[in-house]
């Protein structure tokens, strides 16, 4: 069999890419998030936030903690973006439990 040589469009790594959507859309990432973290127990959504804190290479990683840590960025992006921009606001909310921290 003949290899033939095709192009492919890609993004390269270095590449920052600009990127609008919107909050329902986040609200999805979220969930997809929530997701996630919930094949887990607790102690291993907290031992990931540490490596994470504490700089740990990523390429120490397992796929699930890659995929966790992927989603984490995003939704920190979006809220630190959302706020730059002034598109955020404050609502009352009722807890039944302690908030999660930083997820």
């Amino acid at each position: 069999m003949e290899s033939e040589k095709n192009q492919a469009e890609i993004i390269p790594a270095e590449a920052i890419i600009d990127l609008q959507f919107s909050g329902s859309f986040y609200r999805r990432v979220q969930q997809a998030l929530l997701h996630f973290a919930s094949y887990r127990e607790e102690d291993e959504i907290t031992e990931l936030i540490e490596k994470i804190n504490t700089d740990v290479s990523s390429e120490e990683y397992d796929e699930w903690e890659v995929s966790m840590e992927t989603l984490m960025i995003l939704c920190s992006e979006v809220e630190r973006r959302a706020t730059e921009q002034g598109v955020t606001k404050t609502v009352d909310i009722t807890t039944t439990e302690a908030p999660a921290t930083n997820i």
